[in-house]
Protein backbone atom coordinates (compact mmCIF):
# COMPACT_ATOMS: atom_id res chain seq x y z
CA UNK A 1 0.00 0.00 0.00
CA UNK A 2 0.92 3.70 0.50
CA UNK A 3 1.96 6.23 2.75
CA UNK A 4 2.07 6.01 6.39
CA UNK A 5 0.88 9.35 8.09
CA UNK A 6 0.21 10.09 11.71
CA UNK A 7 -0.86 13.35 13.14
CA UNK A 8 1.40 15.20 16.09
CA UNK A 9 0.49 17.24 18.97
CA UNK A 10 1.70 19.26 21.97
CA UNK A 11 4.27 21.61 21.03
CA UNK A 12 4.67 20.01 17.32
CA UNK A 13 1.73 19.89 15.36
CA UNK A 14 2.41 17.70 12.63
CA UNK A 15 4.20 14.36 12.82
CA UNK A 16 4.12 12.40 9.39
CA UNK A 17 5.82 8.92 9.11
CA UNK A 18 5.12 9.21 4.91
CA UNK A 19 5.71 5.87 3.49
CA UNK A 20 4.15 5.00 -0.19
CA UNK A 21 4.20 1.37 -1.52
CA UNK A 22 6.31 1.17 -4.37
CA UNK A 23 6.58 4.68 -4.64
CA UNK A 24 9.51 5.70 -2.01
CA UNK A 25 12.65 4.81 -1.73
CA UNK A 26 13.21 5.98 1.79
CA UNK A 27 10.92 6.65 4.98
CA UNK A 28 10.40 10.06 5.24
CA UNK A 29 10.80 11.55 8.63
CA UNK A 30 9.08 14.00 10.96
CA UNK A 31 10.04 17.55 10.14
CA UNK A 32 9.05 18.62 13.48
CA UNK A 33 9.76 17.08 17.29
CA UNK A 34 7.88 15.65 19.75
CA UNK A 35 4.39 13.56 20.33
CA UNK A 36 2.35 11.89 17.60
CA UNK A 37 -0.47 10.44 16.98
CA UNK A 38 -1.89 7.39 15.80
CA UNK A 39 -5.43 5.26 17.09
CA UNK A 40 -6.61 2.67 20.30
CA UNK A 41 -4.53 0.44 21.75
CA UNK A 42 -5.00 -2.03 24.50
CA UNK A 43 -6.08 -1.68 27.91
CA UNK A 44 -3.57 -3.74 30.04
CA UNK A 45 -2.22 -6.06 27.39
CA UNK A 46 -1.05 -5.01 24.42
CA UNK A 47 -2.62 -7.42 20.95
CA UNK A 48 -0.61 -10.76 20.33
CA UNK A 49 -1.87 -11.76 16.96
CA UNK A 50 -0.16 -15.35 17.73
CA UNK A 51 0.80 -17.36 20.40
CA UNK A 52 4.34 -17.39 18.77
CA UNK A 53 4.38 -13.99 19.48
CA UNK A 54 2.97 -13.09 22.65
CA UNK A 55 3.32 -9.85 23.77
CA UNK A 56 1.49 -9.86 27.03
CA UNK A 57 3.02 -10.16 30.47
CA UNK A 58 3.50 -13.51 31.67
CA UNK A 59 -0.20 -14.32 34.90
CA UNK A 60 1.86 -15.37 37.66
CA UNK A 61 0.12 -17.71 39.46
CA UNK A 62 -1.50 -18.12 42.73
CA UNK A 63 -2.61 -19.97 45.16
CA UNK A 64 -5.58 -18.76 48.11
CA UNK A 65 -2.70 -18.00 50.92
CA UNK A 66 -0.95 -16.02 47.97
CA UNK A 67 -1.86 -12.68 46.63
CA UNK A 68 -1.70 -11.94 43.52
CA UNK A 69 1.44 -9.60 42.35
CA UNK A 70 0.78 -6.08 41.58
CA UNK A 71 0.09 -4.89 37.96
CA UNK A 72 4.05 -2.93 37.28
CA UNK A 73 3.62 0.84 36.97
CA UNK A 74 2.19 1.37 33.33
CA UNK A 75 1.30 4.75 31.67
CA UNK A 76 -0.97 5.63 28.65
CA UNK A 77 -1.20 8.33 26.09
CA UNK A 78 -5.00 10.84 25.39
CA UNK A 79 -3.51 11.50 21.95
CA UNK A 80 -3.75 9.92 19.16
CA UNK A 81 -0.39 8.28 19.30
CA UNK A 82 3.27 9.12 21.32
CA UNK A 83 6.39 8.85 19.75
CA UNK A 84 8.69 6.33 21.92
CA UNK A 85 12.55 7.90 22.14
CA UNK A 86 15.26 5.46 21.92
CA UNK A 87 17.17 7.80 24.72
CA UNK A 88 15.46 10.92 27.09
CA UNK A 89 15.47 13.52 24.08
CA UNK A 90 13.79 14.73 21.06
CA UNK A 91 15.94 13.22 18.02
CA UNK A 92 14.52 13.72 14.78
CA UNK A 93 16.47 10.04 14.39
CA UNK A 94 15.55 8.68 17.40
CA UNK A 95 12.14 7.31 17.46
CA UNK A 96 12.20 3.03 18.22
CA UNK A 97 7.98 3.28 18.51
CA UNK A 98 4.66 4.53 19.75
CA UNK A 99 2.13 4.15 21.36
CA UNK A 100 -1.96 4.48 20.52
CA UNK A 101 -4.32 6.40 23.18
CA UNK A 102 -5.74 4.06 26.22
CA UNK A 103 -2.71 2.23 25.80
CA UNK A 104 -1.01 0.41 28.78
CA UNK A 105 2.90 0.54 28.60
CA UNK A 106 5.01 -0.60 31.37
CA UNK A 107 7.18 1.92 32.55
CA UNK A 108 9.72 2.11 35.28
CA UNK A 109 8.46 3.28 38.91
CA UNK A 110 10.55 6.53 38.84
CA UNK A 111 11.18 9.19 36.62
CA UNK A 112 14.35 8.70 34.47
CA UNK A 113 16.92 12.16 36.00
CA UNK A 114 19.99 10.67 34.28
CA UNK A 115 22.22 13.81 32.75
CA UNK A 116 21.24 12.99 29.62
CA UNK A 117 17.86 13.76 29.94
CA UNK A 118 16.63 16.62 27.94
CA UNK A 119 13.89 18.98 29.50
CA UNK A 120 10.71 18.24 28.28
CA UNK A 121 8.46 19.54 30.08
CA UNK A 122 7.17 16.72 31.94
CA UNK A 123 9.19 13.74 33.48
CA UNK A 124 11.14 10.84 31.61
CA UNK A 125 10.13 7.49 32.22
CA UNK A 126 11.62 4.47 30.75
CA UNK A 127 9.79 2.03 28.96
CA UNK A 128 9.65 -1.78 28.52
CA UNK A 129 11.75 -3.54 27.09
CA UNK A 130 13.89 0.01 25.78
CA UNK A 131 12.81 3.64 25.05
CA UNK A 132 11.80 6.44 26.97
CA UNK A 133 8.61 8.78 26.88
CA UNK A 134 7.93 12.30 28.46
CA UNK A 135 4.72 12.19 31.05
CA UNK A 136 2.88 15.66 30.90
CA UNK A 137 3.83 16.40 27.59
CA UNK A 138 2.53 14.96 24.13
CA UNK A 139 -0.34 12.98 25.68
CA UNK A 140 1.20 10.94 27.75
CA UNK A 141 0.03 10.52 31.39
CA UNK A 142 0.62 8.51 34.30
CA UNK A 143 -3.10 9.00 35.00
CA UNK A 144 -4.86 6.14 34.16
CA UNK A 145 -8.09 7.32 34.95
CA UNK A 146 -7.95 10.09 32.88
CA UNK A 147 -11.83 10.36 30.91
CA UNK A 148 -9.91 9.98 27.55
CA UNK A 149 -7.65 7.31 28.40
CA UNK A 150 -10.14 5.25 29.60
CA UNK A 151 -12.81 5.88 27.10
CA UNK A 152 -9.55 5.44 24.15
CA UNK A 153 -8.74 2.13 26.20
CA UNK A 154 -12.15 0.69 26.13
CA UNK A 155 -11.87 -0.69 22.74
CA UNK A 156 -8.51 -1.81 22.09
CA UNK A 157 -7.59 -3.65 18.78
CA UNK A 158 -8.40 -7.03 18.76
CA UNK A 159 -6.26 -10.08 18.45
CA UNK A 160 -8.10 -11.17 15.12
CA UNK A 161 -7.44 -10.88 11.59
CA UNK A 162 -9.42 -7.85 11.56
CA UNK A 163 -8.21 -5.47 14.42
CA UNK A 164 -10.89 -3.01 14.04
CA UNK A 165 -14.56 -3.34 12.38
CA UNK A 166 -13.33 -1.84 8.35
CA UNK A 167 -15.67 0.25 5.67
CA UNK A 168 -15.22 2.25 2.76
CA UNK A 169 -17.08 5.66 2.42
CA UNK A 170 -19.48 6.36 0.33
CA UNK A 171 -19.68 9.97 1.01
CA UNK A 172 -19.58 10.11 4.85
CA UNK A 173 -19.95 13.14 7.11
CA UNK A 174 -18.04 12.26 10.46
CA UNK A 175 -19.42 14.03 13.87
CA UNK A 176 -17.24 14.74 16.90
CA UNK A 177 -20.80 13.88 18.65
CA UNK A 178 -23.73 11.60 17.98
CA UNK A 179 -26.35 14.13 16.22
CA UNK A 180 -29.48 14.47 16.69
CA UNK A 181 -32.26 13.76 14.16
CA UNK A 182 -32.54 17.74 13.14
CA UNK A 183 -28.99 18.06 12.97
CA UNK A 184 -28.47 15.46 10.63
CA UNK A 185 -31.07 16.61 8.28
CA UNK A 186 -29.45 20.00 8.56
CA UNK A 187 -26.26 18.36 7.62
CA UNK A 188 -26.57 15.29 5.16
CA UNK A 189 -30.24 16.89 3.95
CA UNK A 190 -32.98 13.87 3.33
CA UNK A 191 -31.54 10.93 5.51
CA UNK A 192 -34.46 9.14 5.63
CA UNK A 193 -34.37 9.01 1.56
CA UNK A 194 -30.70 8.06 1.74
CA UNK A 195 -31.51 5.15 3.98
CA UNK A 196 -34.15 3.88 1.58
CA UNK A 197 -31.64 4.03 -1.50
CA UNK A 198 -29.35 1.97 0.77
CA UNK A 199 -31.89 -0.79 1.23
CA UNK A 200 -33.17 -0.49 -2.09
CA UNK A 201 -29.55 -1.59 -3.31
CA UNK A 202 -28.86 -3.92 -0.87
CA UNK A 203 -32.15 -5.31 -2.11
CA UNK A 204 -30.74 -5.61 -5.62
CA UNK A 205 -27.73 -6.84 -4.91
CA UNK A 206 -26.85 -10.81 -5.44
CA UNK A 207 -25.75 -12.47 -2.63
CA UNK A 208 -22.65 -12.80 -4.07
CA UNK A 209 -21.84 -9.46 -3.65
CA UNK A 210 -24.07 -8.44 -0.91
CA UNK A 211 -21.47 -6.59 1.55
CA UNK A 212 -21.84 -6.99 5.47
CA UNK A 213 -25.14 -5.06 6.82
CA UNK A 214 -22.30 -3.44 9.54
CA UNK A 215 -18.34 -3.77 9.63
CA UNK A 216 -19.14 -4.53 13.45
CA UNK A 217 -22.32 -6.17 15.68
CA UNK A 218 -24.21 -3.70 17.31
CA UNK A 219 -23.44 -3.03 20.93
CA UNK A 220 -24.93 -0.48 23.60
CA UNK A 221 -24.04 3.42 22.90
CA UNK A 222 -20.85 4.02 24.53
CA UNK A 223 -21.34 5.64 28.36
CA UNK A 224 -19.20 8.73 27.25
CA UNK A 225 -21.31 9.25 23.75
CA UNK A 226 -24.94 8.94 25.18
CA UNK A 227 -26.68 12.04 25.80
CA UNK A 228 -24.82 13.48 22.62
CA UNK A 229 -22.09 14.44 24.45
CA UNK A 230 -18.61 15.44 23.02
CA UNK A 231 -16.45 12.19 21.92
CA UNK A 232 -13.24 12.81 23.78
CA UNK A 233 -11.17 13.79 21.53
CA UNK A 234 -7.56 12.40 20.35
CA UNK A 235 -7.10 14.10 17.28
CA UNK A 236 -5.52 17.73 18.28
CA UNK A 237 -7.88 19.85 16.31
CA UNK A 238 -11.01 18.02 17.75
CA UNK A 239 -9.86 19.14 20.98
CA UNK A 240 -9.40 22.73 20.73
CA UNK A 241 -12.42 23.13 18.47
CA UNK A 242 -15.44 20.68 19.77
CA UNK A 243 -17.07 20.82 16.75
CA UNK A 244 -20.40 19.27 15.72
CA UNK A 245 -19.12 18.31 12.48
CA UNK A 246 -15.67 16.67 11.72
CA UNK A 247 -15.35 16.71 8.76
CA UNK A 248 -16.05 15.04 5.64
CA UNK A 249 -14.72 11.12 4.11
CA UNK A 250 -14.57 11.31 0.26
CA UNK A 251 -16.35 8.30 -1.73
CA UNK A 252 -13.52 5.32 -1.98
CA UNK A 253 -11.52 6.24 1.87
CA UNK A 254 -11.46 3.19 3.84
CA UNK A 255 -12.16 3.87 7.35
CA UNK A 256 -11.94 1.79 10.63
CA UNK A 257 -14.16 1.49 13.22
CA UNK A 258 -13.96 0.73 17.34
CA UNK A 259 -17.50 -0.10 17.73
CA UNK A 260 -21.03 0.30 16.45
CA UNK A 261 -24.10 1.31 18.13
CA UNK A 262 -27.57 2.51 17.61
CA UNK A 263 -28.95 6.02 18.61
CA UNK A 264 -32.36 7.26 18.03
CA UNK A 265 -32.91 4.17 15.27
CA UNK A 266 -29.94 5.20 13.28
CA UNK A 267 -26.45 3.22 13.64
CA UNK A 268 -23.14 4.92 13.86
CA UNK A 269 -19.94 3.65 14.10
CA UNK A 270 -17.03 5.41 16.18
CA UNK A 271 -13.63 5.56 14.17
CA UNK A 272 -10.48 5.38 15.30
CA UNK A 273 -9.66 8.51 15.17
CA UNK A 274 -12.75 9.13 17.66
CA UNK A 275 -15.19 10.57 15.26
CA UNK A 276 -18.79 9.62 14.81
CA UNK A 277 -19.87 8.50 11.49
CA UNK A 278 -23.45 7.24 10.28
CA UNK A 279 -23.30 3.42 9.08
CA UNK A 280 -25.41 3.73 6.11
CA UNK A 281 -22.78 5.94 4.66
CA UNK A 282 -20.26 3.28 5.00
CA UNK A 283 -19.80 0.14 3.08
CA UNK A 284 -19.11 -2.62 5.21
CA UNK A 285 -15.64 -5.15 4.64
CA UNK A 286 -16.44 -8.61 5.18
CA UNK A 287 -13.10 -11.05 6.31
CA UNK A 288 -11.91 -13.27 3.71
CA UNK A 289 -11.99 -16.51 4.07
CA UNK A 290 -8.95 -17.66 2.08
CA UNK A 291 -5.96 -18.32 4.38
CA UNK A 292 -2.55 -20.18 3.79
CA UNK A 293 -1.82 -23.61 5.27
CA UNK A 294 0.73 -24.85 8.02
CA UNK A 295 3.17 -27.27 7.20
CA UNK A 296 4.67 -30.00 9.16
CA UNK A 297 8.29 -31.23 9.68
CA UNK A 298 9.80 -34.11 7.30
CA UNK A 299 8.29 -37.32 8.25
CA UNK A 300 5.16 -35.85 10.09
CA UNK A 301 1.82 -36.20 9.50
CA UNK A 302 0.09 -33.08 7.99
CA UNK A 303 0.82 -31.09 4.38
CA UNK A 304 3.99 -30.42 2.81
CA UNK A 305 6.21 -28.90 0.10
CA UNK A 306 5.96 -29.73 -2.96
CA UNK A 307 2.39 -28.32 -3.25
CA UNK A 308 0.63 -26.94 -6.39
CA UNK A 309 -1.91 -23.61 -5.55
CA UNK A 310 -4.71 -22.76 -7.83
CA UNK A 311 -4.06 -19.27 -8.26
CA UNK A 312 -5.45 -18.01 -11.65
CA UNK A 313 -8.93 -16.36 -11.44
CA UNK A 314 -11.66 -17.30 -13.30
CA UNK A 315 -11.22 -14.32 -15.83
CA UNK A 316 -7.78 -15.44 -17.17
CA UNK A 317 -9.67 -19.05 -18.34
CA UNK A 318 -6.33 -20.80 -16.44
CA UNK A 319 -8.23 -23.77 -14.92
CA UNK A 320 -6.06 -26.32 -13.39
CA UNK A 321 -7.83 -29.72 -14.57
CA UNK A 322 -7.11 -33.11 -12.68
CA UNK A 323 -5.62 -35.34 -15.68
CA UNK A 324 -5.65 -39.31 -15.25
CA UNK A 325 -2.41 -40.41 -16.87
CA UNK A 326 -1.95 -44.53 -17.43
CA UNK A 327 1.47 -45.03 -18.59
CA UNK A 328 1.43 -42.25 -21.29
CA UNK A 329 -2.09 -42.06 -21.91
CA UNK A 330 -3.08 -39.06 -20.52
CA UNK A 331 -7.12 -38.47 -20.07
CA UNK A 332 -8.88 -35.51 -18.83
CA UNK A 333 -11.53 -35.66 -16.40
CA UNK A 334 -14.46 -33.58 -15.19
CA UNK A 335 -12.66 -32.31 -12.30
CA UNK A 336 -10.39 -29.25 -11.38
CA UNK A 337 -8.84 -28.03 -8.46
CA UNK A 338 -11.25 -25.03 -6.76
CA UNK A 339 -9.91 -21.18 -7.12
CA UNK A 340 -6.96 -20.77 -4.45
CA UNK A 341 -6.94 -24.34 -3.28
CA UNK A 342 -4.13 -25.92 -3.00
CA UNK A 343 -2.79 -29.61 -3.10
CA UNK A 344 0.57 -32.04 -2.20
CA UNK A 345 2.73 -33.16 -5.38
CA UNK A 346 5.30 -35.41 -5.82
CA UNK A 347 8.87 -34.80 -5.70
CA UNK A 348 9.01 -35.86 -9.21
CA UNK A 349 6.85 -34.12 -12.33
CA UNK A 350 5.67 -36.18 -15.20
CA UNK A 351 6.50 -35.32 -18.83
CA UNK A 352 4.59 -37.20 -22.13
CA UNK A 353 4.84 -36.05 -25.38
CA UNK A 354 6.91 -33.15 -24.35
CA UNK A 355 4.17 -31.70 -21.56
CA UNK A 356 4.87 -31.44 -18.00
CA UNK A 357 2.25 -32.65 -15.31
CA UNK A 358 2.97 -32.29 -11.20
CA UNK A 359 1.17 -35.67 -9.42
CA UNK A 360 -1.10 -35.31 -7.14
CA UNK A 361 -0.28 -37.22 -3.83
CA UNK A 362 -4.01 -37.56 -2.45
CA UNK A 363 -6.26 -36.77 -5.62
CA UNK A 364 -9.47 -37.66 -3.27
CA UNK A 365 -8.54 -34.40 -1.36
CA UNK A 366 -9.09 -31.99 -4.48
CA UNK A 367 -12.40 -33.58 -5.12
CA UNK A 368 -14.48 -36.98 -4.02
CA UNK A 369 -16.05 -37.38 -7.36
CA UNK A 370 -12.76 -38.24 -8.51
CA UNK A 371 -12.71 -42.47 -8.92
CA UNK A 372 -9.13 -43.72 -8.38
CA UNK A 373 -8.22 -46.80 -10.90
CA UNK A 374 -5.42 -49.18 -10.03
CA UNK A 375 -2.83 -48.47 -11.83
CA UNK A 376 -3.42 -44.98 -12.76
CA UNK A 377 -2.00 -41.61 -11.53
CA UNK A 378 -3.54 -38.09 -11.15
CA UNK A 379 -2.10 -34.58 -11.66
CA UNK A 380 -2.54 -31.14 -12.78
CA UNK A 381 -1.29 -29.36 -16.07
CA UNK A 382 2.74 -27.31 -15.44
CA UNK A 383 1.92 -23.89 -16.07
CA UNK A 384 -2.49 -24.12 -14.79
CA UNK A 385 -1.51 -24.33 -11.36
CA UNK A 386 1.30 -23.41 -9.68
CA UNK A 387 4.07 -25.36 -7.81
CA UNK A 388 5.89 -24.11 -4.73
CA UNK A 389 9.44 -26.22 -3.44
CA UNK A 390 10.98 -25.70 -0.78
CA UNK A 391 14.42 -23.28 -0.87
CA UNK A 392 17.61 -23.17 0.85
CA UNK A 393 18.30 -20.98 3.32
CA UNK A 394 20.20 -17.22 3.10
CA UNK A 395 23.61 -17.32 3.64
CA UNK A 396 24.28 -15.67 7.24
CA UNK A 397 21.31 -17.36 8.36
CA UNK A 398 21.78 -19.23 12.15
CA UNK A 399 20.51 -22.46 12.27
CA UNK A 400 16.90 -22.24 13.58
CA UNK A 401 16.45 -18.34 12.00
CA UNK A 402 12.55 -17.52 11.41
CA UNK A 403 12.84 -15.82 7.84
CA UNK A 404 10.37 -15.45 4.75
CA UNK A 405 10.74 -16.21 1.13
CA UNK A 406 8.30 -14.33 -1.25
CA UNK A 407 8.40 -15.11 -5.08
CA UNK A 408 6.70 -12.81 -7.19
CA UNK A 409 6.70 -15.20 -10.34
CA UNK A 410 4.77 -17.17 -8.24
CA UNK A 411 3.22 -14.79 -5.68
CA UNK A 412 3.69 -17.20 -2.92
CA UNK A 413 5.27 -16.57 0.85
CA UNK A 414 6.68 -19.35 2.99
CA UNK A 415 7.85 -18.97 6.17
CA UNK A 416 10.72 -21.05 7.19
CA UNK A 417 12.09 -21.77 10.43
CA UNK A 418 15.62 -22.65 9.63
CA UNK A 419 15.68 -24.55 6.53
CA UNK A 420 12.26 -26.30 7.51
CA UNK A 421 9.41 -24.35 5.62
CA UNK A 422 6.20 -24.13 8.34
CA UNK A 423 3.42 -22.14 6.65
CA UNK A 424 2.79 -21.35 2.78
CA UNK A 425 0.29 -18.99 1.27
CA UNK A 426 -0.88 -17.03 -1.77
CA UNK A 427 -0.18 -13.33 -2.06
CA UNK A 428 -0.25 -10.38 -4.23
CA UNK A 429 2.83 -8.02 -4.98
CA UNK A 430 3.13 -4.82 -7.44
CA UNK A 431 1.00 -4.95 -10.05
CA UNK A 432 4.09 -3.73 -12.22
CA UNK A 433 4.56 -0.74 -15.11
CA UNK A 434 6.07 2.31 -13.80
CA UNK A 435 5.50 2.86 -10.42
CA UNK A 436 3.96 -0.26 -8.86
CA UNK A 437 7.09 -3.10 -8.63
CA UNK A 438 7.93 -5.19 -6.03
CA UNK A 439 11.71 -5.03 -5.88
CA UNK A 440 13.97 -8.07 -5.63
CA UNK A 441 16.44 -8.66 -2.40
CA UNK A 442 17.01 -9.64 0.86
CA UNK A 443 15.60 -7.44 3.61
CA UNK A 444 15.08 -7.04 7.35
CA UNK A 445 11.75 -5.97 8.55
CA UNK A 446 12.50 -2.43 9.99
CA UNK A 447 9.20 -1.44 10.92
CA UNK A 448 6.33 -3.29 12.70
CA UNK A 449 2.68 -1.64 12.85
CA UNK A 450 -0.26 -3.14 14.69
CA UNK A 451 -2.35 -0.71 12.17
CA UNK A 452 -1.29 1.75 9.91
CA UNK A 453 -2.81 4.70 8.08
CA UNK A 454 -1.78 4.29 4.35
CA UNK A 455 -2.59 6.83 1.98
CA UNK A 456 -1.11 9.00 -1.10
CA UNK A 457 -2.15 11.89 -3.08
CA UNK A 458 -2.87 12.11 -6.72
CA UNK A 459 -0.43 12.11 -9.36
CA UNK A 460 -1.06 13.42 -12.59
CA UNK A 461 0.85 11.18 -15.50
CA UNK A 462 4.33 12.90 -16.31
CA UNK A 463 3.76 11.93 -20.01
CA UNK A 464 1.30 11.05 -22.58
CA UNK A 465 0.78 7.05 -22.26
CA UNK A 466 1.76 6.89 -18.66
CA UNK A 467 -1.12 6.51 -16.26
CA UNK A 468 -1.98 8.73 -13.55
CA UNK A 469 -1.94 7.76 -9.64
CA UNK A 470 -5.13 8.22 -8.03
CA UNK A 471 -5.54 9.38 -4.44
CA UNK A 472 -6.67 6.92 -1.93
CA UNK A 473 -6.46 6.52 1.98
CA UNK A 474 -6.97 3.22 3.80
CA UNK A 475 -7.08 3.95 7.97
CA UNK A 476 -5.28 1.37 9.97
CA UNK A 477 -4.47 -1.28 7.80
CA UNK A 478 -3.68 -3.98 10.17
CA UNK A 479 -0.72 -5.99 10.51
CA UNK A 480 2.10 -4.07 8.69
CA UNK A 481 5.63 -4.72 8.23
CA UNK A 482 7.95 -2.67 6.20
CA UNK A 483 11.01 -3.98 4.70
CA UNK A 484 12.62 -1.23 2.55
CA UNK A 485 11.18 2.47 1.74
CA UNK A 486 7.75 1.95 1.32
CA UNK A 487 7.32 -1.45 0.45
CA UNK A 488 5.61 -3.56 3.31
CA UNK A 489 3.94 -6.74 3.94
CA UNK A 490 0.46 -6.18 5.01
CA UNK A 491 -2.54 -7.18 5.29
CA UNK A 492 -5.42 -6.46 2.22
CA UNK A 493 -8.97 -6.44 3.53
CA UNK A 494 -10.51 -4.80 0.51
CA UNK A 495 -9.94 -7.38 -2.11
CA UNK A 496 -9.82 -11.13 -2.20
CA UNK A 497 -7.51 -11.70 -5.50
CA UNK A 498 -4.65 -13.54 -3.78
CA UNK A 499 -2.54 -14.99 -6.16
CA UNK A 500 -2.13 -12.15 -8.48
CA UNK A 501 -0.32 -9.25 -8.94
CA UNK A 502 -2.30 -6.01 -8.14
CA UNK A 503 -1.08 -3.67 -5.25
CA UNK A 504 1.22 -0.56 -5.73
CA UNK A 505 4.12 -2.83 -4.72
CA UNK A 506 3.86 -3.88 -1.29
CA UNK A 507 3.09 -7.09 -0.07
CA UNK A 508 -0.76 -8.25 0.36
CA UNK A 509 -1.66 -11.11 2.64
CA UNK A 510 -5.09 -11.48 3.70
CA UNK A 511 -6.32 -10.52 7.00
CA UNK A 512 -5.71 -14.43 8.99
CA UNK A 513 -2.43 -14.60 6.62
CA UNK A 514 -1.27 -10.94 8.12
CA UNK A 515 -2.21 -11.81 11.52
CA UNK A 516 -0.26 -15.30 11.01
CA UNK A 517 3.13 -13.70 9.74
CA UNK A 518 3.17 -11.12 12.07
CA UNK A 519 2.78 -12.59 14.76
CA UNK A 520 5.66 -15.30 13.62
CA UNK A 521 7.73 -11.99 12.77
CA UNK A 522 10.42 -10.96 14.77
CA UNK A 523 10.69 -8.69 17.39
CA UNK A 524 7.25 -9.68 19.31
CA UNK A 525 5.21 -6.33 20.10
CA UNK A 526 5.75 -4.96 23.92
CA UNK A 527 2.93 -4.83 25.95
CA UNK A 528 0.95 -2.09 25.21
CA UNK A 529 3.01 -0.62 21.84
CA UNK A 530 1.75 -0.06 18.79
CA UNK A 531 4.63 0.29 16.63
CA UNK A 532 8.28 -1.10 16.82
CA UNK A 533 11.19 0.21 15.20
CA UNK A 534 13.45 -3.40 15.28
CA UNK A 535 17.32 -3.10 15.11
CA UNK A 536 17.18 -0.07 17.14
CA UNK A 537 19.55 -0.04 20.47
CA UNK A 538 17.72 -1.60 22.92
CA UNK A 539 15.85 -4.08 20.29
CA UNK A 540 15.77 -7.25 18.58
CA UNK A 541 16.82 -6.99 14.57
CA UNK A 542 14.03 -7.98 12.24
CA UNK A 543 13.20 -11.16 10.95
CA UNK A 544 14.65 -11.85 6.85
CA UNK A 545 12.64 -11.17 4.09
CA UNK A 546 13.88 -12.61 1.04
CA UNK A 547 12.03 -11.60 -2.65
CA UNK A 548 12.92 -12.89 -5.67
CA UNK A 549 11.33 -13.69 -9.15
Amino acid sequence: MSQHRRSRVGLFVTLATLVACGAASHVTKPTSLGASTSTSPSTSTSITPSASASTEAPTPTTSASTPAAPPPPQLSTKTFSSWIWEKPQYDRNGMIGYIRAGARAVRSAEPYDGKDAVNCGGKWYKLEPAGFVCAGKDGVTLDLDDATVVAAAKFPPRAAPLPYGYGMSQGAQTYARVPTADEQKATEGDVAAWRKLVADTRAKTPPEKLWPETALPLDPIPSFVENHAQVPAIMPWLAIQKPLRAGFIQHGTRLAFLTAFESDGRSFYLTTEHVVVPADRIKAAGLSAFHGVDLAPTGQAGEHLPMVWARYPAETKIVPTVYKIVGDVVTKTDVAMPYQSHAQVAETDITIKGAKYHELVAPLAISSALTPEAGAKYAVKAGEATRLDAIKPPEKTTPNELWIEVSLNKQTLVIYQGAVPIFATLVSTGAGGKTKNTPWGAFRVYQKHVTSKMSAEEKPAEKEGDEAEHAYRYDDVPYVQYLVGGIALHAAFWHEGFGMPRSHGCINLSPRDAQTVFGKTLPAMPQGWHGIHPGRPGLPQGSLVVIHG
